[in-house]
Formats: structure tokens, C-alpha cells, sequence
């Protein structure tokens, strides 16, 4: 359509006619401002303009093509059909050219798109005038039902929820009320506004695929020779200076002779954290990257970033948590499928094809990530993993503490006979190594709950063994069972925090100090060290001995 055309058939002598006779028929319904809606395209019914500004915005912009029956200025809702002579008038009739002129001469009926929209605006315009119930003013059917879903979406409740809420309601209101019976009828009356469109995804990721990233690494010659570094120039002298040198490693090679054969074969640790994004740590919207380090390069390169493999990448508001064994999934079948099947890669400094095969060595993050990594607990009464099943630990007035330290000292130590740290001596005696066997037999379990063998099949902690928070998604690795080093924490930030609590108590530094007004009020309740108690002061204040 070119805009010649238009304007030719808007300053055609019909068309002129039938705005003239528009804005005469609607005088009848101006406002007390003498201003009318104006019907052009772009105002489409939704603002007040007087009546010359409206003859101007026809013949300039011309009419909605979907108003054929003026219904607001005055005209009834039922369209009366005139029988004229159905003759074709020259030239496409646009920008609504219709409406004024042809429909009115020809007597054309609407298609049946058109008369469907015009009911559900009829409807539409009807439950925004229907009150709630007999005698209220305030509410229609319409702005209750916009209010109530509303409050839905901003309250995460379920549907559940909000027919029970409907259903109250409708007791409680006067009888003939119009309250939706469910969520369903409530979404039906809102469903013609088009506020029921395309979901939104509930989780997102982004997540790159890895075997064309791993080929990529042999593309360059020299990367192919120093994948093989470990093998062909690493000095095996019991010191660690690469992760071979671990115990990991070499048992690993053990247990998989097969893999070990190869040492082009590709061993991998998964890495993850938080950050913000801009350095902005206000910022409520945060990003998870997760990383995989290639370890067969040599110690230089390793911890280069041009080697960093991003895999996924969680946007979104909230932390993932414990859900972040969602996330991993494709990752995880991924890596199933790199261990299971080979897949043929080109070696450019040995010029030959060989079947490449890839495992995970261990995951790395700090502790409260752990805990989501591995499903073993960090926060609350079973923390401890020495302790496993059987914490040693005290509610707090603030916190909740473990109060069991002088269990690991000698049965001699005088400690062990001191009053001083809890009020009474400690008998008990523990181990800092961990119980083997008994953690074992709880890995498998959570497997075989995993893998579907556990009749229980449940998803989260067991029974008797509070210490596992959530089943975790790497166990769907066939070899991840036998690893005996699963999870690393990183080391930077236990000792920063562990530090700056440390030092921040002895030097009293505002903020850093552990030695707070709570622990002291600790000491009170625990009833013990009395002199060192707490006195109130009038203004509600506290004097520390």
C-alpha cells in the first residue's frame, strides 16, 4: 500500500462525506467538555478530542478498520443491515475507509474474525459494569477478578490456594454474588483481555555444549602436546605439584585401567559460584556460571582462562540452591556420555584420530555451596560431618553452636576436667577422621534412591540419617560412587572468614567480633560463668564485667 494510494481514497469525495456524517451523529454523546472519543488509528477509541479535532484526525490518519458499528457515539450494538446494491467501488478501501463509507452504502456484512472480537468486547465491557454482588459500588465482576489474580502472581499462591479463597468468599459475600467459583472461571473471564498469553519459563539456563569445546582443544598442536604433559615430562618425586601427584588421581587410575591407558583422555573439575553483576553486591539479581578446568595441562596453563570452560550459565533473582541439580542435568548426561562412548577426535601433534573418552574429578566451591554440590548439610544441628548422625550441638540464643571441642583433645588433657567452657567436664571421646564405612553405606543408598533401586524413593533426606539434605544428580556418573574425593572447598574463603572472625574477636574490631552482647547473654542462660554475666542497665542498655 503505498501512501498516494491511501490518501487518494481518504480525500475521496464518499469518504469526506462519511466523516462529515460521523462527526454529526456523534454530537448527540459529547461530554460535558463538548469532547467525544476519537476513533482514528492511533487514538482507537481511548481519548476524548472535540469534534473538529476528530474530522481531522479521520481524514488525516483515518478510522479504525474494526469500528464499523459506532457503538460509542451513540449507536446501537445490533448492526442493521441495509440491502443495497453490491457494487464495487474503485480501489482497495484503507485505513478503515470502510467503516465510514462502504459497510454503510453497500449494506456489507461483518466477517465472522470481526463479530467475534466485538462479543468478547461486548462481554468485556459488560462484567466492567455488573456489580460484585446486589448493592456494590465499588467492585465489578472485572476488577475483582484483575485484583484477586494479581494478588496470585505477587504471593506465589498456588491454585489451590486461591480456590479455597474464591470459595470462601463466596459464602461469606450477600447471595447473588458473581464470584468465580474457581481459578479456571477467573482466568476464562480475563482470558479475552489476551492477560493468559505464552508462559514464562519458571527456570532458565543457558547451557553450551561441551564435546565440540573439548575437539577444540586438540585443534592447536601444541595444546595436543601439552594435554599430554602429566605423562611425558611430569617429575613423579611423591611432591604435589600437579593433580596427578594427587592420591585421587592415582586411584582413580586404579579403578579405571582402561581410561588410564589413554592419556589423552580428559580429566575435568567442576567449579561454581555466585556474582554479581557490574560489582554491584546490592544488586538482587545475581548469575551462576559454572566452569570445567581441563587437568591434563601442565600446571601453567591449567588455571589459565583461555582453558575455562563455561558450561552453563543460571541467570535469574534467586540463588539455585538445592534445585541446581536441575540445572546440571544436561551437563551430567553429557558427561555420561563422554565416559560411555567414545568420540573420535583428531590429533594434530601425533597426526591421528583417536577415541576420546572424559570423567570429573571432583567439584570446587566454598562451604555453603557444598552442601548443594554434595547434599551433605552446612547449616543448622547436623553440620558437622564428623559428627554425621550423632551432632554434638546446642541452640544458641542467636545461632546454634557446637559446643564438643574438648571430645577431641587426649583423655589426659586438663581441659578435658575444666568447668570453664560449658560448666561440666567432657568424658566423651571423638575422632576427626571421618566414619568411612558408615558414610558409605549412606552414599549408597542415596544412589540406589537415585537410580530408582531404593523402594523408598525419596527425594530428599532419609530417615535416620539427617546429615544428607537432598539427592545429588553427579551419583548419575557411574564412577562418582567409588570417588573417594568428591567435593573440594575452596580455601580462600575459609581462611578469609575463619580469619577475619578470628582476628576480628581478638582485636575487637566493630563488626568483626564474634564476642557480642548475645554470646554473653549465652553464658547466662547456659548458667555458668557467672562473673562473667551480664548487668542490665535502667535504659534497657548492657555493662559488661
Amino acid at each position: 500500500m503505498t501512501l498516494g494510494k491511501t490518501l487518494d481514497g481518504r480525500l475521496s469525495h464518499p469518504y469526506i462525506e462519511g466523516v462529515n456524517a460521523f462527526i454529526n451523529f456523534a454530537r448527540a454523546v459529547v461530554n460535558l467538555s463538548g469532547n467525544i472519543l476519537c476513533p482514528c488509528i492511533h487514538y482507537v477509541n481511548c481519548y476524548r478530542q472535540s469534534p473538529h479535532t476528530v474530522r481531522i484526525h479521520l481524514l488525516h490518519r483515518g478510522i479504525t478498520q474494526s469500528y464499523i458499528n459506532w457503538y460509542n457515539h451513540g449507536e446501537s450494538r445490533i448492526l442493521i443491515e441495509n440491502i443495497y446494491d453490491n457494487e464495487m467501488l474503485d480501489g482497495d478501501h484503507m485505513d478503515g475507509i470502510d467503516a465510514l463509507v462502504g459497510d454503510r452504502i453497500r449494506g456489507e456484512p461483518r466477517n465472522a474474525t470481526e463479530d467475534e472480537k466485538m462479543r468478547h468486547f461486548d462481554k468485556l465491557e459488560e462484567d466492567a459494569k455488573r456489580e460484585l454482588y446486589p448493592g456494590c459500588t465499588n467492585y465489578s465482576i472485572l476488577k475483582f477478578v484483575i485484583e484477586m489474580l494479581n494478588v496470585k502472581v505477587m504471593t506465589n499462591l498456588s491454585n489451590k490456594g486461591l480456590d479455597m479463597m474464591l470459595e470462601l468468599l463466596t459464602k461469606v459475600l450477600p447471595k447473588g454474588n458473581l464470584i468465580p467459583r474457581s481459578t479456571y472461571e477467573a482466568k476464562k473471564i480475563l482470558r479475552d483481555l489476551g492477560a493468559q498469553g505464552k508462559k514464562i519459563p519458571y527456570k532458565v539456563l543457558r547451557y553450551f555444549l561441551l564435546i565440540p569445546r573439548l575437539r577444540r582443544l586438540y585443534m592447536s598442536s601444541q595444546r595436543a602436546k601439552d594435554i599430554r604433559w602429566y605423562i611425558d615430562k611430569r617429575v613423579d618425586d611423591g611432591i604435589m605439584r600437579h593433580s596427578a601427584d594427587s592420591e585421587e588421581w592415582k586411584e582413580f587410575n586404579l579403578q579405571h585401567p582402561n581410561f588410564a591407558l589413554e592419556p589423552r583422555n580428559v580429566r575435568l573439575g567442576l567449579v561454581t559460584d555466585e556474582f554479581n553483576h557490574f560489582r554491584n553486591m546490592n544488586n538482587n539479581y545475581s548469575m551462576w556460571p559454572v566452569i570445567l578446568i581441563p587437568y591434563n595441562l601442565p600446571p601453567w596453563l591449567v588455571m589459565k582462562e583461555p582453558y575455562f570452560i563455561l558450561s552453563l550459565l543460571i541467570p535469574g533473582p534467586h540463588q539455585p540452591g538445592n534445585e541446581i541439580d536441575i540445572y546440571l542435568k544436561p551437563l551430567v548426561d553429557e558427561l555420561n556420555e563422554l565416559w560411555k562412548e567414545c568420540v573420535e577426535t583428531y590429533d594434530p601433534y601425533s597426526k591421528e584420530h583417536f577415541q576420546m573418552r572424559v570423567t570429573l574429578l571432583w567439584t570446587i566451591h566454598d562451604y555453603p555451596r557444598f552442601s548443594n554440590m554434595s547434599g551433605w548439610r552446612t547449616k543448622g544441628y547436623h553440620s558437622c560431618y564428623t559428627c554425621n548422625n550423632e551432632p554434638y550441638s546446642e541452640g544458641l540464643e542467636s545461632k546454634i553452636g557446637f559446643i564438643n571441642h574438648r571430645a577431641y583433645l587426649p583423655m589426659e588433657h586438663c581441659w578435658r576436667h575444666s568447668w570453664l567452657h560449658n560448666g561440666l567436664s567432657e568424658k566423651q571421646k571423638r575422632s576427626l577422621e571421618l566414619q568411612v564405612g558408615k558414610i558409605q553405606e549412606q552414599l549408597d543408598r542415596m544412589s540406589n534412591i537415585i537410580l530408582g533401586k531404593h523402594p523408598s524413593n525419596k527425594k530428599r533426606q532419609f530417615i535416620g540419617e539427617p546429615n544428607w539434605s537432598k539427592v545429588n544428580i553427579l551419583y548419575k556418573l557411574s564412577y562418582w560412587k567409588n570417588k573417594k574425593l568428591k567435593h573440594n572447598i575452596d580455601v580462600m574463603h575459609v581462611e578469609k572468614n575463619i580469619s577475619k572472625s578470628t582476628y576480628g574477636t581478638l582485636l575487637g574490631i566493630e563488626g568483626r567480633n564474634k564476642d557480642t552482647n548475645k554470646a554473653w547473654i549465652d553464658l547466662q542462660n547456659m548458667n555458668f560463668r557467672h562473673t562473667l554475666h551480664l548487668k542490665q542497665c535502667p535504659d534497657e542498655s548492657y555493662d559488661k564485667p
